[in-house]
C-alpha cells in the first residue's frame, strides 16, 4: 500500500478537533501519520503529531503541514469534519494516480452528497477534502500560488491548487465518500492577532516550496 498521511489544521475549536481526530485514529491503518497544526488551544493530542505555529494565511498552513509529511500521498481534513469510515479502503482500492478524487456528504437536512460520480469538480461545491494529492505535486502547485493572486486566504485558493494539479497530473475518481462535512464549525483561518497560546511560535515556510 502506498503511504498516506492525514493533515489537519485546527484553530480555536478543541471539541470539534477532538471529534475529527477520533474519526481518523479509529480507522487509520498502521503507518499512517496524523499531522496537526494547532494555533490556539492546548488540546489532548495522543495519537497525532502536534505542532504549534502561528501563520498569516491558510496557504502557509498547507505548506507547513505538507512539509512535515514524508508520505507519498497527503490528505487534508478540516478540524470540524469527520473522516468517512471507508476512506482508507477507498484509497487502498484506487488506482494510484497523481490525484485521487472522492465525494463528501453533508449534515444538512435532508443530507445530500456532493460530486459522488462526477469527474470534473466545480468551484461552487469544491472542497479540498475531495482530493488525495501526491505530496510532491501538491507542493509544486502550492508554490505557484505563493506569488499568485490566489495566495493567502483567498476563497479561490483551494480550487486553484486543484486546477493546477489537474493540469499537471493524472486523476482518477473513486466514486466513494471521503468525509462528512458538519455544520457546527466556522472558517478554519489562522491569524497571529487571534492567537494567544504561549507555546505557539511564528513560522516562516516559503523555503519548504523552493
Amino acid at each position: 500500500m502506498c503511504s498516506i498521511d492525514v493533515l489537519i489544521p485546527t484553530h480555536n475549536r478543541p471539541r470539534l478537533f477532538q471529534r475529527c481526530l477520533r474519526s481518523v485514529l479509529g480507522i487509520a491503518p498502521s503507518g499512517v501519520k496524523v499531522i496537526v497544526n494547532n494555533d490556539t488551544h492546548d488540546v489532548e493530542s495522543a495519537g497525532c503529531e502536534m505542532h504549534y505555529n502561528r501563520f498569516n494565511s491558510l496557504t502557509e498552513i498547507y505548506a507547513f503541514l505538507a512539509g512535515q509529511s514524508e508520505a507519498e500521498y497527503i490528505y487534508f481534513l478540516e478540524d470540524d469534519d469527520v473522516l468517512g469510515k471507508g476512506f482508507f479502503n477507498a484509497f487502498s482500492d484506487a488506482e494510484k494516480t497523481d490525484l485521487i478524487l472522492g465525494g463528501y456528504i453533508t449534515t444538512d437536512f435532508p443530507a445530500y452528497t456532493h460530486n459522488p460520480y462526477v469527474f470534473d469538480l466545480d468551484f461552487e461545491n469544491f472542497q479540498l477534502g475531495q482530493v488525495i494529492f501526491k505530496r510532491q505535486l501538491f507542493l509544486s502547485c502550492l508554490a505557484d500560488t505563493w506569488s499568485d493572486r490566489c495566495n493567502g486566504n483567498c476563497i479561490h485558493t483551494d480550487y486553484y491548487i486543484y486546477l493546477q494539479a489537474r493540469k499537471r497530473g493524472t486523476a482518477t475518481y473513486t466514486g466513494r465518500i471521503f468525509y462528512r462535512q458538519t455544520a457546527d464549525g466556522r472558517d478554519n483561518l489562522s491569524f497571529p492577532e487571534f492567537t494567544d497560546l504561549s507555546k505557539c511560535k511564528n513560522c516562516d515556510v516559503p523555503h519548504i516550496l523552493s
